[in-house]
């Protein structure tokens, strides 16, 4: 199909339609949308993130270690919105990951938005993000891509991502939203022309179902040659199905079926010649008294193929199995398709009393001429030994079965929008959190619990009672954590909420304002030494983090920021510590110059995050207030970090807003550090330093006299100050 910007796939792996290229840019957002999640097989981290990452994955011949995966997710957001039934099983991907559950009806859209910051590509598919669903089945999928030399107009994204947050309501967090319109102010920027017959994407869920959206589409009066149907469910029995709501309304517009062919691509109940179509019997009689017609039809059986380019996965049918969904009409001059997430079914189309019930779907709407495709171009392979007439075919034609797919929803507390803790990960103590739980405002509330799930070796602990309330209660306040309890939950990812008699595991959040400086390896941060030399770049990002994670490493330096001998040891080079820190930075100068060119996300934990010009901050102070090093020597270290960030010039950059952002962030960092400098001068002997003469003078030579004024007032403002003026 020729559509400028957009391509589609039919019955081969998805997985590299979310690669990317250098071409392309870094990462700056991944948003994602499935009903099923892979762990079992571990598709989601050990084969689709780092696939979309660029570090390889186990099904690529190589691996990616879990530290190298957390490192990559730094530097972006990345979103998940997924159904709850993926999540019953207490199982949550990296807590780097925003998840954004649904639980008030099925979340059955398979969407994937890449936003480079040279290409953005949506990928509206019919694949979850399972081994089966990227490497396995037989798929659909349209890319929809946006780029500065030439693509999809912008405004086919907005629409979709307008229409997608308008079926979402209230769940849609505030990270999730700025990343999704971040992605629409770029490309409506690439490309700000209207989008005249250009690819719809059109969502289920909502007040328009999607069977309407494909009538819509039709024109009155234009017969039809060619219906086309491929799904692997098929409806239920009892009402009206998606058959007669189509025909009904094609015919209502003046078309006629009477010579229309019907063509009907379903699975295949085994592999060979013999297989025949499953689909179920009784909906052929259904249709027949409910005066469906239409001028012939066959039933095809998609070929099961057995595998030869994937690896094997054991424990798992290696067969090509059908899962694509798609609806095509072919008349005279006209052709529209709808392929995506949904099944030929009620719920799938929303072919309901009420559509809001239906599953919320994601499909591509595409209205072509019909020369523009042929049915042969997307028909999947078919066993022509298996093929059926739609008018005589009796039972023994037919494997029954094929009925909707989506599976009976589990106990789900639908009344929570999100659970997410705050965390100071830069404290001097042990870092404690706020645990935070916000209520949807379309429902009365049940008395419920929050708690600790159970672990090996612990048992569950309830942390909040909460009492029953009506739809426009505030949220609950919030319930503080201590560092054993903060510790269990980031463990679990997860709290155990329990209301009358039912529990459900439900995912937390790390809150977007806790998110920098999230920890490679709970409790455990790198110490002044490290840092220094990841900025000299004696030692890579990722060794470092692996030296964090081992056991017997954490617990030796434990023990020797304890030991009397080892605090002398680092009081006595303290000499070369200093001159270690001065040649440090000017790494620490590049470091945060590449991550202002990689994205906003990426300059803001380098200079806030783990391994950040902030955690030095707050080493210098440590190591000063735990006698190991000297007073002045600390405010030299806490004015040259200051005097370099306050400085650092920001470059041009080739996305509109994201100069704005980067001096917003730097801003921020400078703030933040003299936050810093004000709890460091509640220690006398600091505060003395800070105001010795030549110290001073020193001082304002390196920030210059605006920073330098913000220096004074910050040092004025400590504890001890503070005490002192109210005496």
């Amino acid at each position: 199909m020729s559509r400028p910007g957009s391509t589609s796939s039919v019955g081969s792996p998805l997985l590299e339609a979310v690669r990317g290229s250098e071409a392309d840019g870094p990462l700056v957002s991944l948003v994602l949308s499935t009903y099923g999640l892979g762990f079992d097989p571990p598709f989601f981290e050990n084969d689709f993130l780092p696939a979309v990452l660029g570090i390889g994955g186990v099904r690529d011949g190589g691996y990616s270690s879990p530290l190298t995966l957390e490192r990559r997710l730094v530097d972006t957001y990345c979103g998940l919105v997924v159904d709850a039934h993926a999540l019953a099983d207490g199982v949550r991907p990296s807590l780097q990951i925003e998840i954004v559950p649904i639980g008030h009806k099925t979340n059955h859209a398979k969407i994937v938005l890449l936003h480079r910051k040279r290409r953005i590509r949506l990928v509206v598919a019919s694949a979850n993000l399972t081994h089966a669903g990227y490497r396995r089945q037989r798929e659909v999928g349209a890319m929809l891509d946006f780029a500065p030399e030439g693509g999809l107009p912008g405004a086919v994204l907005r629409d979709a991502v307008e229409s997608w947050l308008a079926v979402l309501g209230e769940a849609v967090t505030d990270s999730l939203r700025a990343a999704l319109l971040a992605a629409v102010a770029q490309a409506v920027s690439w490309s700000p022309a209207a989008a005249v017959r250009a690819p719809r994407v059109v969502w289920g869920g909502g007040s328009d179902p999607l069977w309407r959206r494909l009538t819509d589409a039709w024109p009155a009066g234009e017969s039809i040659s060619d219906w086309a149907i491929c799904s692997p469910f098929w409806p239920e029995p009892g009402g009206p199905t998606p058959f007669e709501a189509i025909a009904n309304e094609l015919s209502r517009k003046g078309v006629d079926l009477n010579k229309t062919a019907l063509h009907v691509y379903t699975s295949a109940d085994s592999v060979g010649d013999r297989a025949r179509p499953v689909f179920p019997f009784h909906l052929l009689g259904h249709l027949e008294s409910h005066g469906f017609r239409i001028g012939s039809g066959r039933i095809f059986p998609v070929r099961r193929d057995e595998l030869t380019e994937e690896p094997a996965q054991p424990g798992f049918p290696e067969e090509r199995e059908l899962h694509a969904k798609w609806v095509l009409l072919r008349g005279p001059r006209t052709c529209v398709l709808l392929l995506g997430s949904a099944n030929f079914t009620r719920k799938g189309l929303g072919v309901l009393t009420d559509s809001n019930r239906a599953n919320i779907e994601a499909g591509v709407l595409l209205t072509l001429s019909a020369s523009d495709l042929n049915l042969s171009n997307i028909a999947p392979p078919v066993l022509e030994k298996g093929i059926v007439d739609w008018g005589s075919c009796d039972a023994t034609s037919l494997t029954d079965g094929g009925v909707d797919e989506v599976e009976s929803p589990p106990p789900w507390p639908d009344w929570i929008a999100r659970v997410e803790i705050e965390i100071d990960w830069l404290a001097l103590g042990e870092p404690s959190g706020l645990l935070r739980i916000i209520n949807g405002r379309n429902a009365p509330k049940p008395e419920f619990q929050i708690g600790c799930p159970a672990s090996r070796g612990e048992a569950g602990t309830v942390l909040v009672a909460v009492p029953a309330g009506g739809s426009t209660d505030p949220d609950p306040a919030p319930v503080p954590l201590d560092g054993a309890t903060l510790r269990r939950l980031l463990i679990a990812r997860a709290v155990l909420v329990q209301w009358g008699g039912l529990s459900a595991i439900y995912p937390v959040n790390i809150a977007a304002s806790s998110r920098i400086g999230f920890p490679r390896v709970l409790a455990v941060h790198p110490d002044e030494e490290q840092l220094l030399a990841y900025f000299h770049g004696r030692i890579a990002e990722e060794d470092l983090a692996r030296m964090l994670a081992d056991p017997a490493f954490a617990e030796r330096r434990k023990a020797s920021q304890t030991d009397p001998a080892s605090i002398e040891r680092l009081r006595a080079l303290q000499s070369y510590i200093m001159r270690a820190f001065v040649e440090s930075l000017f790494g620490l100068k590049g470091i945060l110059t590449e991550a202002m060119l990689r994205s906003p996300r990426a300059f803001e934990h380098a200079l806030l995050g783990e391994f950040s010009a902030l955690a030095l901050v707050s080493e210098v102070i440590k190591v000063a207030q735990g006698g190991r090093r000297s007073p002045t020597a600390a405010a030299f270290q806490l004015v040259e970090l200051l005097g370099l960030i306050a400085a650092l010039e920001i470059p041009s950059t080739d996305v509109d807003g994201d100069h704005a952002e980067l001096e917003r962030i730097r801003e921020r960092a400078v703030a933040t550090i003299l936050q810093h400098v004000t709890l460091a001068a509640g220690s006398p002997s600091v505060r003395t330093a800070f105001a010795e003469r030549h110290f001073a003078n020193y001082t304002r030579s390196v920030l210059g006299s605006e920073v330098f004024t913000r220096w004074l007032n910050a040092a004025s403002e400590s504890p001890y100050t503070i005490e002192a003026k109210a005496s």
